[in-house]
């Protein structure tokens, strides 16, 4: 009787939640203009919030397991901590420069701390709770990389993987990123792929699909990055951003607004279609759904279905929305009482183990 009345009343406390809304999550959005926005990202219309760090400041972020978001700019490489819900409340922040004078790349490292890569090419290893100290445990902070870093990619053993404006890749050693990972070749870091690298992803088989500039996209083993695994030039001009699915597949998004979804073992083969959004693509995700959210120069920000990027999710609004100014990043995150529900299913299991 004890297990059915618990059973009972959690049981309408989540379906209390889960009836509050169907599928929303929460959408980061940082711009060129020194915006950031926190939008339902099935109704992009209504703001959440905003934050302005001041016009002409370049913001990016990037979002860890706890919902907070490493932010980087390029106000004297300023840097803190927000968590998704409430952007306006700093936490943890500190000033880096000059140099560097612009953050150009976030990452999320082992234990949620945060990787803040800069123009001149030095990365910090920064704690998530005082981005003024190195993270625990991990050395090589503050090393540079040759040049600008883009992209700054974890493979599922914690290792960073780095690219920079020169087309360089490092794999390094979560613990010390002046070291190459263990298990890495030591004679390919710093391999050269010609043009800039402009977008890191890996796979659930940490493979890592390398974004360059001009549209061409290799795949490569983590622990072999020399060796080919697939590759494709779709020749187009400006950067290129990938974002993995959870199925595998590959989006990837250009210069010219093409977006395309490929298998990244077998890149010059088509998965499903394409669409062209008519500006630059300069920011690429997708949500828990797989569905694609997509930002452009012009500041317009896209939600595509997953199973066909040319049309809007069932039920969604606010597709192609202009925010006015170039977006540089976005990140999502299941709202709140997405959270509380996957809290509360734990809950269950744990009380039935103790009640039965």
């Amino acid at each position: 009787m004890k297990v059915i009345r618990t059973f009972a009343c959690l049981f309408t406390v989540v379906a209390i939640c889960a009836g509050t809304t169907a599928h929303a999550d929460l959408l980061a959005i940082t711009s060129g203009n020194g915006h950031i926005w926190t939008r339902d990202h099935s109704n992009l219309g209504p703001d959440i919030n905003d934050v302005n760090f001041g016009g002409g400041v370049q913001v990016r972020a990037a979002l860890n397991s706890l919902g907070e978001l490493g932010v980087g700019t390029s106000l004297n490489a300023y840097a803190d901590v927000r968590h998704i819900t409430n952007p306006a409340s700093d936490c943890c922040g500190a000033t880096f420069g000059p140099p560097p004078g612009v953050f150009t790349a976030v990452g999320v490292m082992e234990g949620d701390h945060f990787a803040l890569g800069g123009n001149n090419g030095q990365v910090f290893v920064r704690d998530r709770t005082n981005l003024g100290a190195t993270a625990p445990g991990v050395g090589g902070d503050g090393i540079v990389f040759n040049s600008q870093i883009n992209a700054i990619a974890r493979l599922s053993n914690g290792h960073l993987v780095i690219g920079n404006s020169l087309g360089q890749l490092f794999v390094r050693d979560k613990n010390n990123i002046a070291a190459v990972a263990p298990g890495a070749d030591g004679s390919d870091d710093g391999l050269g792929f010609g043009p800039a690298i402009t977008g890191l992803a890996v796979d659930a088989s940490d493979n890592i699909v390398i974004a360059l500039d001009g549209g061409h996209i290799f795949t490569r083993a983590w622990n072999n990055i020399s060796a080919d695994v697939s590759d494709v030039n779709f020749a187009i001009s400006g950067a290129s951003h990938v974002a993995i699915r959870s199925d595998g597949n590959v989006a990837l998004g250009f210069g010219d607004g093409f977006v395309d979804i490929r298998n990244p073992l077998n890149l010059p083969g088509g998965v499903g279609n394409s669409a062209n959004f008519g500006s630059a693509i300069t920011a690429l995700t997708v949500d828990k759904n797989d569905n694609y959210i997509i930002g452009d120069t012009l500041g317009q920000v896209f939600v595509r279905d997953a199973g066909d990027v040319t049309q809007t999710p069932a039920g969604y609004s606010g597709d192609g929305i202009n925010f006015g100014e170039s977006i540089l990043s976005l990140n999502v995150v299941p709202e709140p009482a997405t959270l509380l529900l996957l809290g509360l299913g734990l809950s269950v299991l744990r009380i039935f183990r103790r009640v039965r």
